[in-house]
């Protein structure tokens, strides 16, 4: 919606800045600190004026105080009691003030500093940095000079400054306060009135030839600090921390991505772990800490991360035993089914007083249920007078604990003999010897259980993995040079490598992120590429080395004199003068990075720096055609 204007209050002095705390307005004016009441916005009323003895410019609220500046003067305020603001006693400034700013705890425009926050001031000649421990009497603990008036300062976030001096901006590390430094600067052609930062952006009135103008700059994240995210002690504990695990809920945008790290002894050495991973540490500890570093390739994302929590296994719980499953034999009972032809014995010869034979009842199928445990043989009662043979179940032993049901196999009805005429009845009548095989109908009460035999394992083939390829583009490149020992290098097109002159020696450092790498994949092959586009005219070949960068280093703070160590020794390749990518195997070195091992970056020098001659490669920074430095590794997951 459009702003609307809702009301017009006059005031008994020119004003110049404003500034809200409550309800009520503080104004910076010509006849000192303007203070209106701004209960009802479309009804807001002046006051009064609390005199200082000469004319304000700007004011800050932070805190319970207000801070204002004019001409060579800081004042501060104490708001205690809203309606009646208390001046301290007058600081007296280094120059004449154009702006000012808090860069600290509860200043919406910055992130929290440890410590106490401070007042930055822009003065004609640069920046003063005041320390705000006692409130309501600044103290000045640090200075940076700059080669023309500073007009207006702004909090990019904790220990950065953005300041507009001239045609261009100027971002400052301010970190540690008694040593602020130019950490880069942006030439923004017209003259530099105002610049202030609103989320991921700084907007930049300029005033040239053709006007007033407004200008946007991009503030990415990997120009400071912010990205980086380090608790505090988590756990103070009276026994070793041997391992961890760190769970976190990401919001990281389209473009972000993040690497996390535990320590185990209060940030000296970090493992990397990826989201909802443990880290086993090599040595035992009792100050777990985590670390997150954010990252994002689009400058109008902020990758954010929520609920972090980490759970720690002790020392003491590695000698307790853990619970080992015994597996368990599974009981088999097979479900064979036997049917046993049975032979009748013969049936013993009786006299009878009847020629004709007596008809043999065939016997009744019974159908049987599920056997008991002990089968019980079971006589059939006929009423012929030849004996009929019982059929006698036979109960197998069984290696088997528990029987399957058996199934009963469908009765077969056995028919019955025909009746035999007898020959001419005698005295004696011989009987005829009948042998009546009998089919039997039921099947045998008890199953027979077959011992199960252990199956045989068989090896499964191991599935072969795929070896991946990836080539990474570097997060951070730079250069140092020890003719400008104090010169950030971190915004270079060109990385220069090798010796000018005795006095002018370059080194390249760069910092790639393996995050993508799962955690102790097996590397089969890495290498560094770096693409050559200028060189001295001799000598022909240069001898350059590679090594591991062994301290933390930042891309756009980093010089000659706060370069890091470096180790390694004979990973050397002759560098022509030919355009191309020159390539160093770091096999070995990525290993240990996709193991856990501290990343901190590679170095290229020269093997000879007493030799005169240089390379010039291309950076992450380069225009068209791009050929940034990359690292091409390929693993097995």
């Amino acid at each position: 919606r459009a702003p609307q204007r809702v009301a017009a209050i006059s005031a008994p002095a020119a004003l110049s800045d404003v500034a809200a705390y409550g309800r009520h307005l503080l104004a910076a004016s010509a006849a000192g600190l303007g203070l209106y009441d701004a209960y009802y916005p479309a009804q807001t009323r002046f006051r009064r004026t609390v005199a200082v003895g000469s004319a304000l410019e700007r004011v800050v609220v932070h805190g319970n105080h207000a801070y204002a500046v004019g001409s060579t003067r800081l004042v501060a305020f104490d708001l205690a009691d809203p309606a009646n603001p208390a001046p301290g006693s007058p600081v007296t400034l280094g120059g004449p003030a154009a702006d000012l700013m808090v860069n600290g705890r509860g200043d919406p425009s910055a992130v929290a500093l440890a410590g106490e926050p401070y007042l930055h001031v822009a003065v004609q000649n640069g920046l003063e940095i005041y320390s705000l421990a006692n409130p309501r009497q600044p103290v000045r603990v640090g200075v940076y000079t700059t080669s023309g008036p500073a007009r207006s300062v702004s909090a990019v976030a904790a220990g950065w400054a953005l300041l507009a001096v001239g045609n261009r901006l100027e971002l400052l590390d301010v970190r540690d306060p008694a040593r602020p430094a130019l950490a880069r600067t942006y030439p923004v052609g017209d003259e530099a009135r105002l610049a202030r930062r609103v989320s991921d952006f700084a907007y930049v009135v300029r005033q040239g030839s053709g006007g007033a103008s407004l200008g946007v700059l991009a503030l990415r994240r990997s120009f400071f600090d912010r990205g980086i995210i380090q608790s505090g002690r988590l756990y103070a504990v009276s026994e070793n921390i041997v391992g961890a695990r760190f769970t976190v809920e990401e919001d990281l945008g389209r473009h972000g991505y993040a690497n996390y790290y535990l320590s185990n002894n209060g940030g000296a050495n970090w493992l990397r772990v990826p989201a909802g991973g443990s880290a086993l540490f090599t040595t035992p500890g009792r100050d777990l800490r985590w670390m997150a570093v954010l990252f994002t390739d689009d400058p109008a994302e902020t990758p954010r991360i929520r609920r972090p929590l980490v759970s720690y296994l002790p020392q003491s719980w590695l000698g307790r035993p853990t619970p080992t499953p015994v597996p368990t034999r599974t009981p088999t009972a097979t479900a064979t089914s036997t049917a046993t032809r049975t032979g009748t014995p013969a049936a013993t010869p009786t006299p009878t007083a009847t020629a004709t034979p007596t008809r043999t009842p065939t016997p009744t199928a019974t159908r049987t249920g599920t056997p008991a445990a002990t089968p019980t043989p079971t006589a059939t009662v006929t009423s012929t007078a030849t004996p009929v043979a019982t059929p006698t179940a036979t109960a197998t032993a069984t290696s088997t604990a528990t029987p399957t049901r058996t199934p009963t196999p469908t009765a077969t009805r056995t028919g019955t003999p025909a009746a035999t005429p007898t020959a001419t009845a005698t005295s004696t009548v011989t009987p005829t010897r009948t042998l009546t095989p009998t089919r039997t109908s039921t099947a045998t009460a008890t199953p027979t259980f077959t011992r199960t035999a252990t199956p045989t394992r068989t090896r499964t083939p191991t599935p072969t993995r795929t070896p991946v390829t990836v080539a990474l583009n570097p997060i951070a490149d730079t250069y140092v040079y020890s003719a400008a020992p104090a010169t950030n290098y971190g915004a270079a097109a060109v990385l220069y490598v090798g010796s000018q002159s005795p006095s002018a020696v370059g080194r390249a450092l760069f910092r790639f992120d393996l995050s993508s790498i799962p955690l102790g994949a097996a590397v089969l092959n890495a290498k560094f590429q770096a693409y050559l586009v200028q060189s001295s005219p001799a000598p022909a070949v240069l001898d350059v080395e590679l090594k591991r960068v062994d301290a933390a280093w930042q891309e756009l703070v980093v010089t000659w004199n706060t370069q890091p160590a470096y180790t390694g020794a004979n990973n050397v390749i002759g560098v022509g003068a030919a355009p191309a990518y020159y390539d160093w195997d770091v096999t070995t070195l990525a290993q240990t990075w996709v193991n856990g091992a501290p990343n901190r970056g590679l170095a290229l020098l020269s093997k000879d720096e007493a030799t005169i001659g240089w390379r010039g490669f291309a950076s992450r920074e380069s225009s068209a055609p791009a050929n940034p430095p990359r690292l091409v590794i390929t693993y097995s997951p």
